[in-house]
């Protein structure tokens, strides 16, 4: 849920919103941007359904270079070795301090000075320092999703199931049993 994470972030969701209360009362973005049954056709209709590849997570996790290999045939492309998988999230959550701290440090200058910081994002002092400060500050805590909340959004995405499995990907879906960050 790292949609859930920079919202917080950009104060979209206040720190003490519960994952929960941010799905289902707090940020609809959070579930319709997660609808592809009623994204992915307007994708298709504008360029065709011969021009759009649906990919899964899951099988590029089980078998990076098989997708890898698919990927670049069917964007017609010269075939490369596949990329080395890096261990580490690149772009980690950070904590609720780490969170404050850019709320009120670097969302600032994003939102007033849009071209300065698009700058400072090619600096590589910057990022080493954005890493040093997750050491100091830490990382996002992980929590459960509750029964209730797993059972909800397995409801809720039904139709994204079905929409899926009628593009290939057959059997039967269920949420995963997600850990995501709720330290309010």
């Amino acid at each position: 849920m790292s949609q859930y994470y920079f919202h917080k972030q950009t104060g979209i969701i206040p720190e003490n919103v519960s994952i929960t209360e941010a799905i289902f009362e707090v940020d609809p973005l959070l579930l319709r941007d997660s609808h592809y049954e009623r994204t992915l056709p307007a994708y298709e209709k504008l360029f065709g359904p011969d021009q759009v590849k649906i990919v899964s997570l899951e099988k590029s996790k089980a078998d990076l270079d098989t997708l890898w290999c698919e990927l670049q045939d069917f964007l017609n492309l010269t075939p490369i070795s596949t990329p080395i998988s890096k261990s580490k999230p690149e772009n980690p959550t950070g904590s609720k301090s780490f969170r404050w701290l850019y709320r009120r440090t670097v969302l600032p200058l994003k939102m007033n000075y849009p071209v300065i910081y698009k700058g400072l994002l090619q600096m590589k002092s910057l990022y080493w320092a954005k890493n040093i400060l997750l050491k100091i500050l830490g990382t996002a805590d992980k929590d459960e999703l509750s029964k209730e909340t797993h059972e909800r959004l397995e409801r809720e995405f039904d139709p994204t199931y079905e929409f899926l499995a009628e593009r290939g990907f057959g059997g039967t879906y269920a949420i995963p049993n997600f850990s995501v960050g709720d330290d309010s």
